[in-house]
């Protein structure tokens, strides 16, 4: 339990620390890799681990989807009303991955979410693979 709310602090850090260092108008390589790594990882993150998935790799590989798609769709509005600025759409971005951090730490233990189980791979056996070579040679 306390590995989650760290990791889920690190997101919320990581979220306040680019909008802190994007204020500061710093050029810097630390400003450069500090928001590149939060805005290719940081929302996703923290709304994918709502859901609970048990694999890492599904979790990381949903959590770059998510936060490029968050972004995409911020920045699409954003531009369609005719308000986009980097500082704004950052804040929003930003607003939105602490809200799901604070949501997922406040959650109450009752998974209101659901826990999407690892399904072990369906077992294939080569009698199965030699008996589909040889239907597949019966039809030529």
């Amino acid at each position: 339990m306390m590995r989650d709310v760290s990791v889920s602090l690190v997101i919320a850090g990581g979220g306040l620390l680019t909008a802190f260092l994007y204020a500061l108008d710093l050029d810097s390589p630390a400003r450069a890799v500090v928001s590149l790594a939060f805005l290719l990882l940081g929302p996703g993150l923290a709304i994918v681990r709502l859901l609970r998935f048990r694999q890492p790799l599904t979790l990381f590989t949903l959590a770059v989807a998510a936060s490029l798609g968050l972004e995409t769709v911020v920045a699409t509005t954003l531009l369609a009303t005719g308000t986009w600025t980097p500082g704004r759409a950052l804040a929003i971005v930003v607003s939105i991955t602490v809200a799901a951090v604070t949501l997922e730490i406040t959650r109450k233990g009752g998974d209101p979410l659901p826990r999407f189980p690892v399904l072990p791979a369906p077992a294939r056996s080569n009698s199965t693979f030699r008996r589909g070579l040889s239907d597949e040679r019966r039809s030529e």
